[in-house]
């Protein structure tokens, strides 16, 4: 058994070894902070967001990288929420979201923070048919003119997306999420703003504890996938309390993902003082 782990940790050395040292070699490669302390609420995604009892302004009050609305086309109508029933809710994207980022952008002079080197990432995630879904977002988006000419705010596609050999064909401020699993071709890279996946199809971890060593093999290999591909990743599913936090930026995992926003945005602000 003990011949077993000395390999297994052996092997977990050489791979992680060989992939630092591969993103270093590629020009194009992704190149994340190594500090712990580099992880900050900037790297935050609101899982879900709309959920929230305060929908956008929680996650935008602690200064989040990233905010999730799933959307469902209805009766020339995009609604929030997370399953078909929700739509009996009301709650539009307009209102949720979309109003609320043109007002901030425009008292911003342009950006979506105060502090214009922020950046936010709105994901969108389709439940409904992919294509028209899209359609109708993109024309409604027509009406939002701070928001589409934002440098500094990016419109990330999930869930119901349209084929891939038709995601250069959409305007400028779309972009996708692309699936960790999937390789793409160099020419649609710029229209892909991050990896994302299920974590628990990647490896069996719960959070407690460390990532054990092949694990730990496994999802350096998924990690340096997307970086090598100039991408942030993401995983949706994964465990979502300190301990995990602390082991997720410990593989280098950019957005960590969370429905705890008070709690995410301490613990990553007590993360600066790490060392």
């Amino acid at each position: 058994m003990k011949v077993v782990s000395f390999l297994a940790i052996l092997l977990a050395s050489i791979v992680c070894q060989n992939l630092r040292l591969q993103e270093q070699s590629s020009p194009d490669a992704y190149h994340p902070k190594h500090r712990f302390s580099d992880w900050s609420v900037a790297n935050a995604h609101s899982h879900n967001d709309y959920q929230q009892s305060l929908p956008f302004t929680a996650a935008y009050a602690a200064q989040f990288g990233s905010m999730e609305a799933d959307v469902f086309f209805v009766r020339d109508s995009i609604f929030v929420g997370h399953e078909p029933e929700d739509i009996l809710r009301h709650r539009m994207l307009t209102a949720l979201y979309l109003d609320s980022l043109k007002y901030y952008i425009k008292k911003n002079g342009g950006f979506p923070y105060k502090n214009k080197s922020r950046q936010l990432q709105l994901l969108v995630d389709l439940k409904t048919e992919g294509i028209p879904t899209l359609a109708a977002l993109i024309k409604l988006l027509k009406s939002y003119p701070e928001l589409t000419h934002c440098k500094a705010l990016s419109i990330v596609i999930t869930g119901n997306r349209p084929p891939v050999d038709t995601w250069a064909s959409y305007p400028s401020y779309i972009y996708f999420d692309g699936n960790y699993n999937e390789t793409y071709p160099t020419r649609l890279l710029p229209k892909i703003a991050m990896i994302s996946g299920d974590l628990a199809d990647v490896i069996k971890w719960d959070g407690n504890g460390n990532i054990n060593t092949s694990d730990s093999a496994v999802l350096a290999e998924t990690i340096h996938k997307a970086h090598a591909m100039g991408k942030k990743i993401r995983f949706w599913d994964s465990p979502d309390f300190p301990n995990a936090w602390v082991q997720l930026i410990k593989a280098r995992v950019d957005w960590l993902n969370t429905d705890h926003i008070p709690e995410l945005a301490r613990f990553l602000g007590k993360s600066k003082q790490r060392p």
